[in-house]
């Protein structure tokens, strides 16, 4: 029987980093994926993910990688242009949890340079226009909210479980956007430079 509160809690193993860094999770316990496509990444990246690129210098790669039980995706940028994977999720009920498990981390070498990697809830109303933005991320640069924009910022290099109930986030953060307009949520995965070389 479906509750009330259909609950989006999965866990991604993400280990995003710019440059090199190393980390490592626990063992996951078990969890509900019922809207969110292959969640747990136990099948292979194309399953459910779309993944997107884009190299103005270095390179940039997208695994799915395996510690011990844990399948995780793993995202790296480094010097200038984004990686990115991510899916869009029909909403039928914003009373719903996400639990996400992250490991962000990014280096940037330069000054004026900034390296971020984020996890990105974007809530988007039928045409796929984006209305509202959360992010857990890390950066080299001072993360700035807005009124559609709010960022949670991280300590790198270390796992760490969020949960975020999707309906009580908008509450808290996005005062002046119309919540009857969100019929979407955009899960993304990004690892990106604000400029389009070195870093």
């Amino acid at each position: 029987m479906i509750s009330k509160v259909l609950k989006l809690s999965f866990y991604f193993l993400i280990f995003f980093f710019l440059l090199f860094t190393y980390g490592l999770t626990q063992e996951n316990k078990p969890v509900v994926n019922d809207v969110i496509l292959n969640g747990d990444f136990e099948q292979e990246l194309n399953v459910g993910w779309q993944a997107s690129s884009k190299d103005y210098a270095g390179s940039s790669e997208i695994n799915r990688d395996k510690i011990q039980k844990n399948h995780f995706a793993h995202l790296i940028k480094d010097w200038g242009g984004y990686a990115e994977m991510s899916q869009i999720i029909n909403l039928d009920n914003l009373n719903q949890n996400l639990s996400v498990r992250l490991n962000l981390d990014a280096t940037s070498n330069r000054e004026g340079y900034a390296a971020t990697s984020a996890f990105i809830l974007s809530f988007l109303n039928k045409e796929n226009k984006v209305l509202a933005e959360i992010r857990i991320a890390y950066s080299t640069d001072k993360l700035i909210n807005s009124p559609v924009l709010y960022n949670y910022p991280m300590a790198p290099a270390e796992w760490k479980t969020h949960t975020l109930n999707l309906k009580d986030e908008l509450t808290k953060h996005f005062l002046k956007v119309d919540v009857n307009k969100i019929k979407k949520l955009k899960i993304a995965m990004y690892a990106y430079n604000n400029k389009t070389s070195g870093c």
